[in-house]
């Protein structure tokens, strides 16, 4: 009885689980809805499949620390709402839909074949993303690199969701690995095990590269690459310890500075004459700087950096403020339009979302793949964070507080007391919670898989 209730559960869950995927598609596909009205509708879709995954995984799993959050965050929406009043309602919209996101990723990855099929839907909605961008950009009137920087409001989004759909595929594909069983088997039977257990993962990888090339993003290409460095070497051992690697994690770190380095060479955008990013951000930096004060607390509101390059805009800043992309730079962004305020309640919101992971940063538990994949993603998005305001289109936050979600529900099961993962007895594989661990033959044959 309780094996047909679980099993009807899963399937219960992998359908709004499968919608969310879906959603994420066609907010990335509406121009990584930053509308005003897209961002509203997709916000409350997202906020009613929250509700209708936590009916039905049941009111246990709702903690009050949960339940106090989500009551905080809505009062914190309603606060910015009142200041800022109706223009701030997509923003705040937004950010409670994050928190839903991340949720159904938390609730959904309790079980591993849940975990599964949710990263699993995320791989094939974004692979059809990348084919649907590359398909219109190869057809378009316009070159297809101007096409698809062009897709959304800032030119640097598209090239951060191609850095974090590599980093993702790699994830998969790592994890994937991660859960060999340690038997006698030889390289080609094991590769084609790969190739079929990680068909969407190469695929999407593939995709997402070929993006990155069309867009000329060096700096996503190498912000990928210090993302896969930190899923490689922050791998465990054998024996459950975390291996860090510390030559691999240098190789991280310069891979990362090299990245932010592209950006700050010279560059041409949307068929402008090229400009020394170097040159340019001191300039942009500065204007939006010197607008802060003028409202501290409580910011400009949304929508108030065109306002501000406006009415700041002389012969000799033109050409800087009206090229796209606002202020380039996440954190100043944030303090030009919500203030220190404003700027207080997401970093809140963030620490509460990364807590379940971090303290496990000096335990096997913090290295499982899951969690890797969350930290490799979040390191690529800080490093595009300091040099573009894509963070504040919804979307890329979404995508990344439903990989946080994930990560953080797997580990439920080993910090409830070292229980062990529900397996799915067709895999010999264990759970994606864990790359230690792994299966004997003996647990093969117990699981009815021939070794």
């Amino acid at each position: 009885m309780s094996a047909r209730r679980s099993s009807r559960l899963k399937r219960r869950i992998a359908v709004p689980v499968l919608a969310l995927a879906v959603l994420l598609m066609a907010a990335e596909l509406l121009g990584g809805a930053s509308s005003p009205l897209i961002s509203l509708s997709m916000s409350g879709a997202f906020l009613v499949l929250t509700v209708l995954v936590a009916a039905l995984t049941g009111p246990s799993f709702i903690t009050p620390g949960l339940t106090v959050a989500a009551v905080l965050a809505t009062l914190a929406a309603t606060l910015l709402i009142v200041i800022h009043g109706e223009p701030a309602a997509p923003a705040a919209a937004a950010g409670l839909a994050g928190g839903g996101i991340w949720l159904i990723g938390a609730l959904t990855a309790r079980r591993p074949v849940d975990a599964d099929f949710a990263v699993d839907a995320v791989i094939w909605t974004s692979f059809l993303f990348c084919c649907v961008r590359l398909v219109t950009a190869s057809n378009g009137t316009l070159p297809p690199r101007d096409t698809l920087l062009g897709s959304f409001a800032s030119p640097a989004d598209i090239p951060l969701l191609f850095t974090l759909f590599l980093i993702v595929a790699a994830g998969r594909l790592l994890q994937i690995h991660g859960r060999a069983p340690r038997l006698d088997i030889t390289p080609v039977i094991w590769t084609e095990e790969l190739i079929h257990r990680g068909v969407g993962a190469l695929l999407l990888a593939g995709v997402s590269l070929t993006g990155l090339i069309l867009c000329a993003s060096a700096q996503g290409v190498l912000a990928a690459l210090a993302g896969i460095c930190l899923l490689i070497f922050m791998r465990p051992a054998e024996d459950r310890k975390v291996r860090r690697s510390v030559p691999g994690l240098a190789v991280a770190a310069a891979l990362g500075l090299a990245s932010l380095a592209a950006a700050f060479l010279p560059m041409e955008t949307l068929g402008t004459e090229p400009f020394s990013f170097a040159t340019s951000a001191t300039q942009r930096w500065s204007i939006y700087l010197g607008a802060v004060p003028e409202a501290l607390m409580t910011g400009h509101g949304p929508g108030s950096i065109r306002e501000i390059a406006d009415r700041s805009m002389t012969l000799s800043n033109a050409s800087i403020l009206a090229s796209p992309g606002g202020v380039r730079n996440a954190l100043i962004h944030h303090l030009v339009e919500w203030g220190i305020l404003g700027t207080v309640i997401m970093t809140a919101g963030l620490i509460f979302i990364h807590q379940p992971i971090t303290p496990n940063q000096a335990s096997p538990r913090f290295a499982r793949s899951a969690s890797r994949m969350a930290l490799a993603t979040g390191a690529a998005m800080l490093l595009w964070a300091l040099t573009s305001s894509s963070l504040d289109t919804p979307v890329i936050g979404w995508l990344y507080v439903f990989l946080l979600g994930i990560a953080a529900g797997s580990d439920i099961p080993q910090r409830a007391g070292g229980r062990s993962p529900v397996r799915d007895p067709i895999r010999s594989f264990p759970s994606p919670g864990s790359d230690a661990g792994l299966p004997t033959a003996p647990d093969l044959t117990r699981s009815g898989v021939a070794p």
